[in-house]
């Protein structure tokens, strides 16, 4: 049977139209499919026209002798693909443990191939397939050589098939199509869901690809949804695989799949494609999800015309056309897949490695700053502060400038600073004030107080001896009431401790100094400890060393981290380091030597 469904294949791809019922002049079919049979052994050989042995598989599984009716044939010897008897036992119907009603609110949906139901089968709900008489039976066989080979999370898993009628019984997807989603419900589509249907599809296309398959119809209504919580091992499935077609390295020329979802090269006609065409669907699937399925909406209407504009190269709009907050790594993917030239398209492989990278999860969007000038560091608004903003450091030797971003509005307002280089900065809010401040920590040993609305320069605070190398407000632990500092670390190795309200005093002095490295060892980083049980607490880095600050601003622990046994790798222990996270555990990142 997988022989004939080859040859099937084959001559579907490579002589469009000799398989379908077309008549010539004589009045016969363009091609005649015979199989051969004889009710006894050394008997001729005798011919039934294929369309003719099926109709009589309608009535029953033997083939009988119209001039003997006791001797009969299997039907199954003779053709096996007709009654599926080369498939598996396994996924061979079992028709007593099947719960099945045609009635209309069992109903899941139709189109031109059957219907789809609710059912039970072996005590599960399932979907149950329902082939129309009148659909060819290649349909049948194209989806079981599929589904009956390939196994997938991504892929939806038959359970049985049949031929009385010609059934498949498959999984139930509990929250319908992906297309239902987009115009019913598309609200609950947040972005981490989006994500992640995103990447179960390209997980299944990539499966469907490493089998030499093309799936060539790919669509939200063809993306079947088991769940909508977005931490789910499994959310989304790809379905109906009636004209999935495997691949030949030379490729396949039959123009299938729907308006509107299809690679130019497929929408062309008689022009063979591969599997980068299911790349270039992925690319519209990908922009629907993002865009709430706005796209679907006008090409329900005309859906021809959407494969004029992929023939013609034309992509769609962008998607802040469509009201979408910006995914930048996301709208890169789309252009990518959705390339002309199906050579320049990601594969199925690349795509699935690019939704799982951190950069696309994690950028929402790149904004260009408006300085000539080096960023160094940058600060972004806390939750006490109303405005949604990011404050940027830039310098040279000669210069310090700030920049206020307001990420709501869009809008860049720069100042410059001071003749030095800024080289840190640290957002201050005090307890009780609406009036939120600016600290910008430079390379000649200045800490320069801003407001952070308009960046207006109020005054510095007293001079450090060394440059300003990292800032921190921070509440220490254990004050009662709580009580605020302004800790300041320097190139030469020390922290100067403020009080918070320096931050609105001329020329303010620090409360203590404290000495930990020298010239050669700088502070370089500040933080505070997000672990429950030391809260609050201060730690910081001075060359090689971690450590950490009481509440009474006296070093309370160090960790020097050039012990070789504390690394696995060795070779870096030596260096200084650039920046510490404290949960837990102490995470350390070092620069290569």
């Amino acid at each position: 049977g997988q022989v004939v469904d080859h040859i099937d294949s084959l001559m579907e791809e490579w002589f469009p139209g000799l398989l379908e019922s077309g008549i010539c002049e004589e009045g016969e079919a363009l091609l005649k499919k015979w199989v051969l049979y004889s009710f006894d052994d050394g008997q001729e050989h005798k011919k039934i026209l294929l369309s003719d042995l099926q109709a009589k598989a309608e009535e029953g599984d033997l083939l009988v002798n119209p001039e003997d009716p006791r001797q009969t044939i299997p039907v199954s010897q003779i053709a096996p693909d007709i009654v599926l008897a080369d498939l598996p036992r396994n996924i061979m119907l079992n028709a007593e443990e099947l719960e099945f009603d045609q009635a209309p609110e069992f109903l899941l949906g139709d189109g031109g191939f059957g219907s789809v139901y609710r059912a039970s089968y072996k005590g599960e709900d399932v979907a149950v397939k329902i082939f129309n008489k009148h659909t060819s039976s290649r349909l049948l066989r194209q989806e079981l050589t599929v589904l009956s080979h390939l196994h997938h999370p991504s892929l939806v898993c038959l359970l049985a098939a049949g031929v009385h009628p010609r059934m498949l019984v498959m999984e139930l997807a509990p929250k319908g199509s992906l297309d239902h989603l987009l115009q019913q419900d598309c609200a609950s589509l947040t972005r981490t869901l989006q994500h992640r249907i995103a990447l179960h599809v390209a997980d299944g296309l990539r499966y469907l690809h490493s089998a030499m398959i093309i799936y060539r119809d790919l669509k939200p209504h063809n993306v079947l949804l088991f769940t909508l919580y977005p931490n789910s091992a499994i959310i989304a499935k790809i379905a109906d695989y009636g004209i999935a077609q495997y691949c030949c390295r030379m490729g396949i020329k039959t123009s299938e799949g729907t308006p509107g979802f299809r690679a130019p090269e497929v929408a062309r006609g008689n022009v063979i494609y591969n599997q980068q065409a299911d790349v270039y669907s992925f690319g519209l699937l990908l922009y629907d999800i993002l865009t709430g399925g706005a796209r679907m909406v006008e090409g329900l209407k005309f859906p021809n015309e959407f494969d004029e504009l992929a023939i013609h190269g034309r992509l769609p709009d962008p998607v802040k056309e469509y009201n979408c907050a910006p995914w930048p790594e996301v709208e890169v993917l789309i252009k990518k897949c959705l390339k002309e030239n199906p050579q320049q398209r990601p594969t199925s492989a690349t795509v699935y490695e690019i939704l799982n990278s951190a950069e696309l999860l994690c950028l929402m969007r790149n904004i260009v700053i408006f300085s000539m000038l080096t960023a160094e560091c940058m600060v972004a608004a806390s939750p006490l502060v109303k405005k949604h903003a990011v404050w940027v450091g830039n310098g040279s030797t000669r210069k310090g400038q700030m920049c206020c971003i307001d990420l709501n509005k869009g809008g860049q307002t720069c100042e410059d600073f001071s003749d030095s280089r800024i080289l840190c900065l640290t957002l201050v809010t005090l307890p009780g004030e609406k009036q939120s401040w600016i600290l910008a920590g430079t390379q000649s040993g200045e800490i320069i107080a801003a407001d952070s609305e308009d960046l207006k320069i109020k005054h510095t605070l007293h001079k450090l001896t060394d440059s300003v190398t990292c800032l921190l407000f921070s509440c220490i632990q254990g004050e009662s009431p709580k009580k605020y500092y302004i800790l300041a670390g320097t190139a030469n190795g020390r922290v100067a401790v403020f009080e918070n309200t320096a931050v609105k005093c001329t020329d303010a002095a620090p409360m203590k100094v404290i000495n930990i490295g020298d010239s050669s060892t700088p502070v370089m980083h500040l933080c505070e400890s997000t672990y429950s049980s030391e809260k609050k607490s201060v730690w910081g880095i001075c060359g090689t060393k971690i450590f950490s600050l009481s509440s009474e601003f006296t070093v309370q622990k160090t960790i020097d981290t050039r012990v070789a046994t504390l690394y696995s790798h060795g070779s870096y222990s030596e260096s200084n380091i650039t920046c510490i996270a404290i949960d837990k555990y102490i995470y350390v990142a070092k620069k290569k030597k």
